[in-house]
């Protein structure tokens, strides 16, 4: 069933791609991380941001217009600080950013996002424990983001993506989200800036 799913996902792409100039471009960024849902401010006292970074590929998939889908493979550095420690927790993200740009280069763009939770740790002054088995491995989330793109390919944005799911994996579920807020550069190789 899985090769099934990604052979017609490569079939869908390889039809779209065939009659339209794809882009690929790679990005960096701050992250700005924190948790929300109703149980986390009770479970980390006085919960703050954490400082992280992002980077990763995009491709940029013309469908109309300046309309396009833009996938992304996005490593991310999320958590939160709280009083006493921090957790640190790493994600693999995989945004998919339905892409509007106007001629002028300025561009919104909006999607769902999963992500993948590649490494947790608990960090306080007695030291640094893994926490991973204690989370999902699966993460979703709602990025809403707005930017410039040059003519000459470089570009800046700002997203946030709003998480979904809870992160937490007990029983009964705390409700804990992830909250991210990026800020970043990019670049497209292939682009023509705002004529899309």
């Amino acid at each position: 069933m899985k090769k099934l799913i990604l052979s017609l996902a490569v079939i869908t792409i390889a039809t779209m791609t065939a009659s339209a100039q794809v882009k690929f471009g790679g990005k960096a960024g701050l992250n700005l991380a924190t948790f929300s849902g109703s149980d986390a401010s009770a479970l980390f006292d006085g919960k703050s941001m954490q400082a992280g970074a992002n980077f990763g590929a995009i491709v940029q998939i013309p469908v109309s217009g300046r309309f396009s889908v833009n996938p992304e493979l996005v490593f991310s550095m999320q958590g939160v600080k709280f009083d006493g420690g921090s957790w640190k927790l790493n994600y693999l993200n995989i945004p998919v950013m339905a892409h509007f740009a106007t001629a002028g280069g300025f561009f919104v763009e909006a999607g769902p996002q999963i992500g993948f939770l590649m490494s947790a740790k608990e960090k306080d002054a007695s030291g640094s424990t893994d926490i991973k088995e204690f989370l999902n491995s699966t993460d979703f989330a709602l990025g809403l983001g707005a930017g410039f793109q040059s003519q000459s390919g470089f570009g800046g944005n700002a997203r946030v993506n709003i998480g979904l799911s809870s992160i937490d994996k007990g029983t009964p579920k705390a409700k804990i989200n992830n909250m991210v807020i990026q800020i970043g550069v990019f670049y497209m190789f292939n682009s023509k800036g705002g004529k899309e």
